[in-house]
């Protein structure tokens, strides 16, 4: 009889667990399409979710969010980007959190840059919850979040004479700023911004034939008519292209297309990083590419005698550095290491130009 009544009793006790709990389980998540547990909970002044896309969490089933939260460390979050995991974290005073919850929250939050801050400096925590990661490609990142902890590189490009290019770095920095920077700076003093800009436009204008050919070799033939089109434009109402009159009325931009990038479609690998005296960094890949759009700029022919080239090649190159003194500093600046920095920025830039 004992033993009888004490059955009925855990009877009970399991149905009432499963009544307390499955309210609980509907407010703050289901399994997502993956089998994968989500996490959304309702905006205090309305019974819908602001965002009705699923947010999920790999392995949050049947835990505590915040405990969840508290587990994955930031390193582990910085290896993810941005882009396939939103991190966004607002907690309401209608959220039923313990102190501890509420306290891993705020400080996770706190962590991450992309929280708002309020006017008194403190992190902004609103009135939502979400944590989102709609868009994962790789399975395993979710899945088997142990591999997390291994060390993540990011693709840069191979640097096995990073002793002569630093070199040439030094070289270059000094160049800049020791006789490029000055000279750009008083000639910025003496001539407008508006000429300056359309000194630009016609040197862009003239070299029109490297961009028209590599969209040619690229099939980008959209692109090669915006540039038989922006060069006949530019070159009656514009003036001879001081003034960009196929931007201005016809919305047509440039296309920044050159021999690297056609190498670059066609397969070719960047090889090495070279940072070149003068020309500054560059590639195996694009220095061939450089030497192509040599034989095809019209300003090889135009222009004869090394005196002559120099003599306008450093003039475009002094106008353009007038138009854009600052960027280089800001890099440097913000660097702990500017030659691993802008060799990594230059490394991007160009692939992402072959990508599109």
């Amino acid at each position: 009889m004992k033993g009888k009544i004490c059955r009925i009793g855990k009877a009970c006790l399991f149905v009432a667990l499963c009544a307390a709990l499955f309210p609980g389980a509907q407010a703050l998540g289901h399994l997502g399409p993956h089998g994968r547990a989500s996490l959304a909970v309702p905006h205090p002044s309305d019974k819908t979710p602001e965002n009705p896309a699923i947010s999920r969490l790999p392995r949050v089933k049947e835990r505590d969010p915040a405990v969840e939260l508290e587990r994955i460390s930031r390193s582990q979050m910085e290896k993810m980007d941005q882009g396939r995991l939103v991190v966004a974290m607002r907690l309401g005073k209608s959220l039923d959190f313990s102190r501890d919850a509420r306290s891993v929250l705020s400080a996770r939050a706190s962590t991450f840059p992309m929280m708002e801050q309020d006017d008194a400096g403190k992190s902004g925590l609103g009135d939502l919850i979400q944590l989102s990661a709609a868009s994962f490609e790789d399975e395993k990142v979710i899945d088997e979040p142990e591999d997390w902890d291994e060390d993540v590189q990011p693709a840069t490009i191979a640097d096995p004479l990073e002793p002569m290019n630093r070199v040439f770095f030094a070289f270059n920095d000094k160049l800049y700023f020791w006789v490029l920077k000055p000279v750009s700076r008083g000639y910025r003093y003496v001539i407008p911004e508006p000429f300056r800009v359309g000194i630009r436009n016609m040197f862009t204008n003239i070299a029109m034939p490297i961009r028209a050919v590599n969209c040619l070799l690229q099939g980008k033939i959209k692109g090669l008519g915006r540039e038989l089109l922006r060069f006949v434009v530019n070159s009656t109402v514009g003036f001879f292209g001081f003034v960009d009159a196929a931007r201005i009325g016809m919305h047509l931009e440039a296309q920044d297309e050159d021999f690297g990038q056609t190498l670059g479609v066609f397969g070719a690998g960047p090889g090495i990083y070279i940072n070149w005296p003068i020309f500054g960094p560059s590639s195996i890949r694009d220095t061939f590419g450089l030497a192509g759009d040599f034989f095809v700029d019209p300003l090889t022919y135009l222009v004869s005698g090394t005196g002559e080239t120099i003599a306008v090649r450093g003039g475009d190159r002094v106008n353009r550095t007038s138009l854009t003194i600052g960027d280089y500093e800001s890099l440097k600046k913000s660097a702990l290491d500017p030659y691993v920095a802008v060799r990594d920025a230059y490394f991007q830039y160009r692939r992402s130009k072959i990508e599109k």
